[in-house]
Formats: C-alpha cells, structure tokens, sequence
C-alpha cells in the first residue's frame, strides 16, 4: 500500500493526514520543477548570448525574459509551499 493510500485512510488524527499528503505533493512538485528546469536549460543551452538576448524566442520574449519570468514564478510557488 503506498504512503498516500495509507495516510488517506488515516482516521486517527485528519491535520497530521492533511499536512503529511501535502508534504508528499510538495515533494513530488519539486522534483517536477527540477526535471523541468532541466529540460528548459538544455533547450538553451546552444543559444549564443546574443541570441539569448534577442526578443522572438517565444513570441516577444527573449530567452533571458523566459529565464526571469520562470525564475520569478517558481520563486513564488516555493514561497507559497512554504519552502
């Protein structure tokens, strides 16, 4: 039986339950964030710096813009996980 099955049939104490299934998502979520960082730099990775600064990589947006805006994004969803 896997730890969520086992903490979703957990009566004896729900908060325990709730913070443990949301400590089980937030683990998951952050290797998610790690594998995806990881694809997104290897797609930039053969992108010279000039072009790493040109606006149209993805619409306006600069391969430096995508970079911030990401970084920004996934910096509030840690913040909000209470990482």
């Amino acid at each position: 039986m896997s730890v969520l099955a086992r903490l979703e049939g957990c009566q004896a104490c729900p908060q325990l339950r709730r913070r443990e299934i949301a400590r089980v998502d937030t683990h998951g979520l952050l290797k998610r964030l790690d594998r995806e960082w990881q694809d997104l730099l290897q797609s930039l990775r053969g992108l010279s710096d000039k072009a790493t600064l040109r606006p149209g990589l993805v619409g306006e947006w600069s391969g430096k813009d995508l970079l911030g805006h990401v970084a920004t994004w996934e910096d509030e969803a840690i913040k909000a996980m209470g990482r």
